[in-house]
């Protein structure tokens, strides 16, 4: 959401248009190409889906199938931090 407000001015995508695409375009304004914002829009859905959707409301955890995104996160979360410091700095 930090990062979606920032570029986009919004926390949530308008009507019509996909959490994935949203989220894609707010990573592609905040300087990644089109390929590393797919990549991360997806790894992004994955998580919502899987881990907080999932485990969190779900109470499933299989380490097999969560464990990945959850070693992943620290990378995201620092993508994400460096891209809101780029962003705000331009």
């Amino acid at each position: 959401m930090a990062l979606t407000m920032t570029t986009l001015n919004e926390t949530a995508p308008p009507k019509g248009v996909s959490w994935r695409a949203f989220v894609k375009n707010a990573l592609i304004k905040a300087g990644l190409n089109e390929e590393e914002a797919s990549r991360w829009a997806s790894y992004y859905i994955d998580v919502r889906d899987r881990l907080h959707g999932g485990c969190f409301y779900g109470l499933t955890y299989e380490e097999e199938e969560h464990r990945p995104l959850m070693d992943r996160a620290r990378e995201y979360v620092e993508l994400i931090e460096k891209l809101l410091r780029r962003y705000k700095g331009q």
